[in-house]
């Protein structure tokens, strides 16, 4: 992303670090699913019990499968209006075609596209593998059962549950150790496990910040194209800003 400010040029790359399902630690996948899909591996792509509690409590109720979620983000995205017609609109799509994702795709498959593209706070932390060495300065397979239940407790609110911050540090243990909970309640980890997790809680590993530098992007884009395609896009305190 390349944009024109008041005094330069800014730039961060938000793709992320693409992992196959294999380099997924079983925590993570369990943690996940845990929090945004508990019935997962056993619906066709949607979920009639959350979906049916939709139905009873409004939309704002929820009810999105992964299969959905990853429809909504990937597919649906000029559907985000607010109004009731398209909530509507978006929500019969994602229901319509998540039975046939799911099936194309396969479980896993879902589950790694899922945890590459969701964001874990900060404009380019996106992607599991990003936030694991932004939090943790590890690989994603050596995240421990309790720094998996960190990371998946995020997603609900990633500025709010920043591990890092001092502000919100003791939030996001309190939801790690309700997502180790649900973890037990639901069937997927022992409370023996439970216990072992949050006595070791987080355990930092000792590779450096990951950071994709954009600066050479960020020269093509001014030389190629900026003074030809870059437009004003929005305004703020009076300024202009502009963006590619």
């Amino acid at each position: 992303m390349v944009s024109r400010t008041k005094t330069g040029w800014d730039a961060y790359c938000r793709c992320p670090v693409v992992l196959a399902p294999s380099e997924i630690p079983e925590v993570m996948k369990k943690a996940i699913v845990t929090v945004e899909d508990k019935r997962f591996f056993d619906h066709g792509g949607v979920d009639v019990v959350s979906l049916l509690s939709v139905l009873k409590g409004g939309l704002t109720r929820g009810g999105s499968t992964i299969p959905m979620q990853l429809l909504k983000n990937l597919v649906f995205h000029d559907l985000r209006a607010s109004d009731v017609l398209t909530r509507l609109e978006r929500k019969g799509a994602e229901v319509w075609y998540a039975g046939l994702f799911d099936e194309a795709v396969g479980k896993e498959e879902l589950l790694a596209a899922y945890l590459n593209q969701i964001e874990f706070g900060g404009r380019d932390i996106v992607g599991l593998y990003r936030a694991s060495r932004h939090y943790f300065r590890k690989e994603p397979k050596d995240l421990t059962l309790y720094e998996a239940a960190l990371l998946a407790g995020m997603v609900k609110a990633p500025a709010r549950l920043n591990p890092l911050r001092a502000k919100t540090r003791e939030r996001a243990h309190e939801r790690a150790l309700l997502v180790l909970k649900l973890m037990v309640e639901q069937g997927r980890i022992s409370d023996k496990e439970r216990r072992q997790a949050e006595e070791a809680g987080i355990r930092p590993g000792m590779l450096p910040e990951f950071k994709i530098q954009a600066q050479a992007f960020t020269e093509w884009v001014v030389e190629t194209w900026g003074d030809k395609y870059v437009q004003t896009l929005f305004s703020y305190s009076g300024d202009s800003g502009q963006a590619l």
